[in-house]
């Protein structure tokens, strides 16, 4: 696994050498270092982080050594990985050999560039972005006099570097408070389980017991979701390097959302998004008169999947030691019968508290590490190609900082994440400030 020991100013105690990939990281990986992945036309797995400026022009020499001091304190940001066998290993190298001049691009913006030219280049990644697999999986591109006086600091981080807490865990490190002062490092994941499940228990031992099942056998037997206007047709799904919109919803508050659950006992944010979500996507085959809601009364069902965390829960006062990708692929089927919100949000709030109970993930997590080690590559090109046919959305979750903070003394007024893959649509969720939105 990628266990890495950080020290509390992010330092680590020494190189890492041929360290092997966890399960997660060996798939995203591939796709840079396999012929057999290359062939297959699988792309990369790229998230996008964008943060805006307040200054049109901050001095590039200031953000380039911000970057170079803080970021490169993190091994997974100086990983150089290889493939040995059928296994991938990957190194930690030296802050000095770290070219920055490769990781470090500024673009001017010509006073009319604006947040659409910031997509359009977003959404070009996953078909025209080359990445040098002998080098560290990241880029980061400075775009200054920008429209209406802004710039932005453009994040291209490879999956195979890690998942959102460790992401957001790095790029914190990077953060100031805009009062001054270093912002806590990432604390993670306390905030997983707040409240406990609310489900009888008979409820509760079914869905442990069931949890047991699919996380040792169920994975296998997924159905796969029918064709429908939101999902990448499977016969371009993956392996067609297309360029993706991307969109962003305004900014809204936090705290509405928690009024409201507070008139829902016992219901938490996620099950109001998800709600949201399964209404959101009910409307859109109402008004496009989908075909797949002839199916909907059939019985089939529309899923989508998300990046289940199993690293252990942290206490409060701890921080996050594990970097890297601690995740497995959960799956949540969006009620779509429901055309009342009150209805979705209970369904919602059922599905996700069996999910609290269910030890799926973990027992999903650590098979798949020793299963899939022992397969040819073969079949993990096959996995990798045919697991995202079976769902029709992918949703992922950022918690921001909630202060409002500065990178390199240069004031931050907004930022948006993404991921850009080839997998159907991607939906994220981001907080920042006391507001929140999705993109």
């Amino acid at each position: 696994m990628t266990d890495i020991g950080v020290s509390k100013n992010g330092e680590s105690s020494s190189e890492i050498k041929k360290r092997r990939a966890s399960i997660i990281t060996d798939m995203f990986v591939r796709a840079h270092i396999s012929d057999g992945y290359k062939k297959a036309r699988i792309r990369p797995t790229t998230v996008v982080v964008e943060f805006y400026f307040q200054d049109p022009h901050p001095d590039n020499d200031r953000i380039r050594d911000a970057l170079k001091d803080r970021i490169l304190k993190h091994p997974r940001f100086r990983a150089v990985f290889r493939k040995e066998g059928n296994c991938v290993f990957w190194d930690s190298i030296p802050k000095d050999m770290v070219d920055m001049s490769y990781h470090f691009e500024v673009m001017d913006g010509k006073g009319t560039f604006d947040e659409e030219h910031v997509k359009s280049i977003t959404s070009t990644l996953n078909s025209e972005e080359e990445w040098d697999a002998t080098k560290p999986l990241w880029k980061v591109t400075l775009i200054n006099n920008m429209k209406n006086g802004r710039s932005v600091l453009l994040c291209k981080l490879d999956h195979a570097i890690g998942d959102g807490v460790t992401m957001t865990s790095v790029l914190l490190s990077l953060a100031d408070k805009k009062s001054g002062g270093e912002l806590q490092r990432l604390k993670s994941l306390e905030s997983r389980r707040i409240t406990g499940p609310s489900l009888r228990w008979s409820h509760k031992i079914t869905s442990f017991l069931y949890g047991c099942y699919f996380g040792c056998l169920g994975w296998a037997l997924v159905k796969r979701d029918p064709e429908n206007g939101l999902k990448i047709p499977n016969d371009k799904c993956v392996t067609q390097s297309i360029g993706k919109d991307i969109l962003y919803t305004k900014s809204f508050s936090l705290e509405e959302m928690k009024i409201t659950k507070e008139r829902l006992a016992g219901v938490s944010i996620n099950d109001l998004l998800m709600a949201i979500i399964t209404i959101g996507m009910r409307r859109y085959y109402d008004r496009t008169n989908d075909p797949v809601l002839d199916l909907l009364k059939k019985g089939k069902a529309i899923s989508a999947c998300f990046m289940a965390n199993v690293r252990r829960v942290a206490s409060k006062n701890e921080a996050v030691e594990q970097m890297g990708n601690y995740f497995i692929i959960g799956y949540f089927i969006l009620p779509l019968q429901f055309r009342n919100v009150i209805d979705a949000v209970w369904q919602c709030k059922s599905y996700s508290d069996s999910l609290k109970v269910s030890p799926a993930f973990a027992l999903q997590f650590h098979l798949a590490g020793g299963i899939c080690k022992l397969l040819p590559e073969s079949a993990l090109i096959f996995a990798s190609v045919d697991n995202p046919k079976n769902f029709t959305l992918t949703m992922s979750s950022v918690k921001g900082p909630q202060d409002e903070f500065s990178i390199a003394g240069y004031a931050v007024d907004d930022f948006n994440f993404c991921t850009v893959a080839n997998n159907g649509l991607n939906l994220g969720f981001l907080s920042y400030k006391g507001n929140a939105k999705i993109s």
